[in-house]
């Protein structure tokens, strides 16, 4: 008895497929978009990454790209704000930004909420 069904994938295809995805993968929309842009089936993305676990790995670390580059920056600024800090006061735009940071970062979001805003008394 014959198999039915598609027939499999050639890793060149694969291959092709992923780079079609991975630009926009990589600006942090979801798979299924990144589908509806590079204009292939999401079935087909999505049997994939079901079945081959080398392009399941490589569409998560394209995913995760963006956040990686993101919470970089961010570390970057928070890096400099801190360095450059000493004992002086913060400046108003730099107090604005570890606002934001504090109300917007998930491990922060015990401490501070969702929309408290630290007031400042000094002035």
């Amino acid at each position: 008895m014959a198999k039915t069904g598609k027939p499999p994938i050639g890793q060149k295809k694969i291959e092709d497929i992923f780079r079609k995805l991975e630009a926009y993968l990589r600006c942090g929309i979801s798979v299924h978009r990144a589908c509806q842009e590079a204009k292939i089936p999401k079935s087909t993305v999505y049997d994939l990454i079901k079945e081959n676990s080398e392009f399941a790995e490589l569409v998560e670390a394209s995913k995760k790209f963006f956040t990686v580059i993101v919470n970089d920056l961010i570390f970057m600024e928070v890096k400099r704000i801190a360095d450059r800090q000493g004992n002086k006061k913060l400046s108003a735009e730099d107090r604005k930004f570890i606002q934001w940071i504090a109300l917007n970062n998930q491990t922060m979001h015990e401490f501070y909420g969702n929309n408290q805003i630290i007031e400042d008394k000094s002035n």
